[in-house]
């Protein structure tokens, strides 16, 4: 590491502005992995931010082609966002996502969209949003195209509802697909088996959608994986029923899916141990049915010790989350 930022400030002393963001990027990665991996070591990125910000300050950008200078301001936001190599500073990194946008830099069209679609640090805009992530997406950036094609389906940020045209980017988005990024797979699945949504604008085609899903998995998308779980556990998208292939899919995404897992207490429901895990993990990850579930074995003391203080409090989260529990509620009080 210290020999990538040793040889950032030397392309930034011979003004090579294509090789000091080379090695920026490099070095982000790094520091990334040993964040993901727990091993990072502290180290002063000083003269790496210092070498980004000479090439946004002396480069030309161009609203008609992506340039070091607009991966510079894509570089400086990131930093400013995150705060990993300067203290977090949203409103810096809005502007430089900004100046990055403006000069045709994908993926900082799309993070400019995502700014203004929740409103971090400005105004919600959802029709400025839109426009941006169709920059992104006919930039090439997987991120703007899959939701740019979501847009496009539910006719938001002042978009007409255009089915084809979305099922259009998310077949774009579905190609520009990493392990980083594999989300598309299941909202492009979901068009093929002829969902309310697409109507008869998309002919049901569930041959392809099974194909979909299993690119999906193998790519790392999670909801893919459920959705594969679901068809060999109730024998659908015309796959024979098939518990133990179903398990396999669902502990694929135990990680990151509350429906995998209540889909696995649901299948080890006569198991006090196996149940117990599922329901609890699925709890954790926000299943507002498995939530009250979990809560009511709390109260009872199903399966696990009695703690009402404990239920009541799941019961509210379960609240919060849609589902009515005021009578559970009111009993935990008493």
């Amino acid at each position: 590491m210290e020999e990538l930022v040793k040889r950032c400030a030397e392309e930034r002393q011979r003004k090579n502005h294509s090789g000091v963001m080379e090695l920026a990027n490099a070095i982000l990665i790094e520091v990334v992995k040993e964040i993901v991996s727990g091993t990072r070591v502290e180290r002063s990125y000083k003269e790496v931010v210092k070498s980004v910000a000479q090439v946004a300050n002396s480069c030309s950008g161009s609203r008609y082609k992506n340039t070091e200078y607009a991966e510079a301001h894509l570089f400086l936001g990131k930093v400013f966002e995150t705060g990993i190599f300067y203290e977090k500073n949203v409103k810096k990194a809005l502007s430089h996502y900004t100046e990055a946008a403006e000069n045709a830099n994908p993926t900082g069209c799309y993070k400019l969209a995502y700014f203004c679609e929740h409103g971090i640090c400005c105004s919600k805009d959802m029709e400025k949003a839109a426009h941006f992530y169709k920059l992104a997406a006919n930039g090439g950036c997987g991120k703007g195209a899959h939701r740019y094609g979501k847009i496009l389906l539910e006719g938001e940020g002042g978009c007409k509802k255009d089915i084809k045209g979305g099922v259009f980017y998310l077949e774009q988005a579905k190609k520009l697909s990493t392990p980083n990024y594999p989300h598309a797979f299941f909202d492009l699945g979901l068009c093929y088996e002829g969902i309310p949504l697409v109507g008869s604008d998309v002919p049901q085609e569930l041959e392809y959608a099974l194909k979909i899903y299993q690119e999906g998995d193998k790519m790392g998308c999670p909801r893919s994986a459920v959705r594969l779980g679901n068809a060999y556990h109730y024998g659908e998208l015309g796959l024979t029923a098939n518990l133990e292939t179903a398990v396999g899919y669902y502990k694929k995404a135990k990680e990151v899916s509350s429906e995998a897992c209540f889909e696995l207490y649901k299948i080890y429901k006569n198991d006090a141990a196996e149940s117990l895990a599922w329901i609890k993990s699925a709890s954790e990850l926000g299943h507002p049915d498995a939530i009250r579930i979990y809560a009511r074995m709390l109260e009872i003391g199903e399966k696990v010790s009695q703690n009402r203080t404990l239920a009541l409090w799941w019961y509210k989260i379960a609240m919060e989350r849609g589902v009515d529990t005021s009578k559970e509620m009111k009993r935990c009080k008493m």
